[in-house]
């Protein structure tokens, strides 16, 4: 019945337009791969939108790697909470506590977790403050447009500053950070910032993005705010393959896998309502049927997502590279609520 996931896959490449040029897709449970499949071109286009010829165009494999965007709040996240078994964070303390130049006392370490901090969706950094310094203190002295603690505001603002956060706790890079507590332990081996040169063949394309100079972007973060932060930034800048992010999931539903305790996995994704640290819970809009039994995960706006179910033990991983050659196509969501209700009927079965 799991065929029928990858066939969805097949008609999202095949449709007109196509809802992205590729797609990687792993269904595993306990560690055990139930269905991997590739599909697509991880490069198929050039500078202005052009097809490439033939003969020029990368065709994905399950090995690739993309561009997880926002799924890197994961982990951050994750990084946030081993903190905390540390005794280096406490989530209910003011950020300024660790950071004095953040701008706003009455937001909370939690607050930044959870997107509650009524900070904005996002900043134009690239384009409006010259150094990362002053790029990083224009998130840091933003003022909220809502009130902290307040109702659900998703921003991106949130995790970068957790990020500095975390980086003034330890005194250590946030790439060395997730490596050293997730990706390293985990044996991530193709999970990381700023893909070296050795893998660059392997990395899928995302946008073109000639408007800020930069031209087809491959092997570079497409997100604008980490690109103009070095490539490395709480809120955007792994690159992973679908083995590895299934890897991850499973740390998460096996009570840390090694990464966390029992208690601080549960504390990542439980909550009330649809949040819990950093995770979200019971998205129907892109979990699908998924959602019924409780499975927690994120999307990314390169056409990314991991959903871990608990109640199956699955973890379910999508790749993809939907804003290549731009960000104009179709949503991805409806192919990921299809493919969450395929594998959740097989998963009764």
């Amino acid at each position: 019945m799991l065929d029928a996931a990858a066939a969805v896959l097949d008609a999202a490449v095949a449709s007109r337009p196509p809802v992205f040029p590729s797609a990687v897709l792993v269904v595993a449970r306990d560690g055990e791969p139930l269905l991997r499949h590739a599909v697509g071109d991880a490069v198929r286009f050039k500078v202005g939108g052009d097809l490439l010829p033939p003969q020029d165009r990368v065709p994905a494999r399950t090995d690739t790697i993309y561009d997880l965007a926002s799924v890197t709040k994961l982990f951050t996240a994750v990084v946030a909470v081993r903190m905390t078994e540390r005794g280096l964070l406490d989530l209910a303390a003011p950020v300024v506590e660790y950071v004095p130049a953040f701008g706003t006392p009455a937001i909370t370490v939690r607050m930044l977790l959870t997107h509650t901090s009524g900070l904005e969706p996002d900043l134009p950094l690239w384009r409006d403050w010259g150094s990362r310094q002053e790029r990083l203190e224009a998130v840091l002295t933003r003022p909220p447009v809502n009130p902290p603690g307040g109702g659900h505001l998703y921003s991106d603002l949130n995790m970068i500053t957790l990020g500095v956060v975390l980086e003034a706790v330890t005194g250590r890079r946030l790439d060395e950070l997730v490596r050293d507590c997730v990706t390293g332990p985990l044996a991530m081996a193709s999970t990381g910032f700023n893909p070296p040169a050795a893998v660059q063949d392997r990395v899928a394309a995302t946008e073109d993005e000639s408007y800020a100079g930069r031209g087809m972007v491959r092997g570079e973060v497409h997100d604008e705010s980490s690109w103009a932060l070095g490539g490395v930034s709480g809120h955007a800048g792994l690159f992973s393959t679908a083995d590895d992010l299934a890897t991850f999931g499973r740390a998460i539903v096996e009570g840390g896998g090694g990464i966390l305790s029992e208690e601080s996995a549960r504390m990542l994704t439980v909550g009330g309502g649809e949040h819990g640290l950093g995770f979200e819970l019971a998205a129907h809009r892109y979990m699908g049927a998924l959602a019924d039994t409780g499975a927690y995960g994120h999307t990314g706006f390169t056409g990314t997502s991991l959903v871990v179910d608990p109640a199956s033990r699955a973890v379910v991983v999508l790749l993809t590279n939907r804003v290549h050659p731009d960000r104009r196509g179709p949503s991805v969501n409806p192919v990921r609520a299809a493919v969450g209700d395929i594998v959740a009927g097989a998963l009764q079965r």
